[in-house]
């Protein structure tokens, strides 16, 4: 996953991604844009973005942020890789590399570290 990429994702705005997912602000107060949860059922909007900031705040859950925080929301799923590549998805980029690397380097031995920290304190 390159920076590049990470940051044209982040600079999305909130309005617009919530538009390709097929919602549209009930009202507009100055730079805020009130919504029905996009995620739950309600009759009255209590989910708020303002979009000078960027940033969202749903009332009813007491839960807001940046984009990537509402893509969590979206999915139920606290991995940012996934969050990025649903917003890339909603916004129609294509991305490259964002797949988890198939090798992970194994964890040093716990033993090891332990017998490493006491040769470091026996030596003073």
């Amino acid at each position: 996953m390159e920076r590049t990429e990470i940051d044209a994702v982040r600079r999305m705005p909130l309005a617009d991604f919530l538009a390709r997912l097929g919602h549209e602000p009930v009202r507009r107060s100055g730079n805020e844009l009130w919504y029905l949860a996009p995620y739950r059922g309600e009759r009255t909007p209590s989910f708020r973005v303002n979009v000078a900031k960027q940033l969202w705040y749903d009332f009813g859950l007491g839960k807001g942020g940046d984009i990537f925080t509402l893509a969590g929301e979206f999915l139920q799923s606290d991995d940012f890789r996934t969050q990025a590549k649903f917003i890339a998805e909603a916004a129609n980029m294509t991305v490259t590399g964002w797949e988890k690397p198939a090798y992970f380097p194994s964890r040093p031995n716990p033993s090891l570290r332990m017998w490493r920290s006491l040769r470091c304190f026996v030596h003073r």
